[in-house]
């Protein structure tokens, strides 16, 4: 049976993730190669992005910034790099252009996942092969419990209005994407597991 190509990634994307989340580093780099030749195989052209996982310590556990996209659901701030773009550097871009939110650092890169997707308007809506590069960003403690942003920079959401909110990770988490929950599951891993752990900022 055929399987479409967005199901096929999801689920290679997804053996990756458990074989990183269980600390099989070797199984992790088998699932990458063999996903690299899949991707290679396909033709499909492979676009780099950064993911800003902005967290706090609230009063049940960790609370991972999120805002409600007017027609996508609930979403985590992230966006694509730009060419010759340093990570770092992308990812405190893409959280100020989509939450107005401005850090200094871009926090602890803790990784990366694949995933399948529709390109934006400047690719023409063309399915692609995206590699989503984490960073942990430690709240700075200043930041509102919800507010409203008038995101900036890509054609597909300069101008639209994202409301954030503070997402528990080990809360209910419907309005999320498959691939934003592998997120949340990434950074939850990383939190418990991290020995320089930041213990981020509770909620006042």
């Amino acid at each position: 049976m055929h399987i479409p190509l967005d199901a096929k990634l999801l689920e290679l994307g997804q053996a990756r993730d458990q074989a990183w989340i269980q600390g099989d580093t070797a199984g992790a780099a088998v699932q990458e190669q063999f996903l690299t030749r899949w991707v290679h195989k396909h033709g499909l052209k492979t676009v780099s992005k950064v993911c800003a996982c902005v967290w706090r310590t609230g009063e049940n556990g960790p609370e991972l910034l999120a805002f409600d996209h007017p027609s996508a659901g609930k979403q985590i701030v992230k966006g694509t790099l730009e060419p010759g773009e340093d990570l770092a550097l992308a990812v405190l871009r893409e959280l100020e252009e989509e939450s107005g939110l401005k850090h200094e650092k871009a926090g602890e890169y803790i990784g990366l996942l694949h995933h399948g997707g529709a390109g934006g308007i400047a690719s023409g809506g063309a399915f692609e092969h995206q590699i989503w590069h984490l960073f942990a960003m430690p709240a700075q403690g200043d930041e509102a419990q919800n507010w409203s942003h008038i995101a900036e920079g890509s054609l597909d959401e300069a101008g639209l209005e994202f409301r954030f909110f503070w997402q528990p990770l080990q809360g209910p988490k419907a309005g999320f994407a498959p691939v934003f929950l592998r997120v949340m599951a990434l950074l939850e891993h990383h939190l418990q597991n991290s020995p320089t752990g930041h213990p981020g900022h509770r909620v006042p």
